[in-house]
């Protein structure tokens, strides 16, 4: 435990460690004069000095953790703007590209009555067991069960994070058709009241 000398009103020297000064459990308490008096014992004696001048000198305990950041100089900012500006035009450029490819595989797995619908409204219609369900363009809550007449009686809600419109598309087609008691498993399900 670290120490430090502090002198008493009595015109003794004491050793007493940080601790106790802080918490004023050495057996001398300090007086309301000091620095430390709210948060120790008060008493009938002084100190010089405080805890913390004395946790701070008597080794190198305390280091400063943070430094004040030096001003940005305007120079230094444009050139950070425009490393923002590049990174944010390479990744929607990224994405412009995946988008394109997305929609070229959804077309080519698209039955050609699927293929015409998407390009004439923006949706497709996948049967399963007597069943019509629509796959509107979109990423989640986009597949409409369909009843009697076309009238849509049930939403679901299934997506893959972080892919492109028409892959996410293609997955519930896929799903749907390769797999519908997953897809039914996974799905939020939102039923339409006629």
């Amino acid at each position: 435990m670290m120490t430090g000398t502090f002198t008493m009103t009595q015109g003794t020297l004491r050793t007493v460690s940080v601790w106790q000064a802080w918490t004023g459990s050495s057996a001398t308490s300090l007086t309301t004069g000091s620095a430390l008096a709210p948060f120790i014992n008060m008493a009938s004696t002084s100190v010089t000095d405080t805890a913390w001048v004395t946790w701070s000198t008597l080794s190198n305990v305390y280091t400063p953790i943070h430094r004040a950041p030096a001003p940005v100089r305007p120079a230094d900012d444009a050139e950070r703007t425009a490393r923002m500006e590049a990174i944010v035009s390479k990744r929607a450029s990224i994405a412009a590209e995946a988008s394109k490819r997305a929609r070229k595989l959804l077309i080519e797995c698209l039955t050609p009555e699927q293929r015409a619908s998407y390009e004439a409204h923006r949706y497709f219609d996948v049967m399963l067991a007597g069943e019509r369900y629509r796959i509107n363009h979109g990423t989640h809550g986009n597949v409409v069960k369909l009843g009697a007449g076309g009238k849509p009686v049930a939403r679901y809600c299934v997506q893959p994070s972080d892919v492109p419109t028409e892959d996410a598309m293609l997955s519930q087609k896929l799903a749907l058709e390769l797999a519908p008691a997953e897809f039914f498993a996974r799905a939020n399900v939102t039923r339409i009241p006629n």
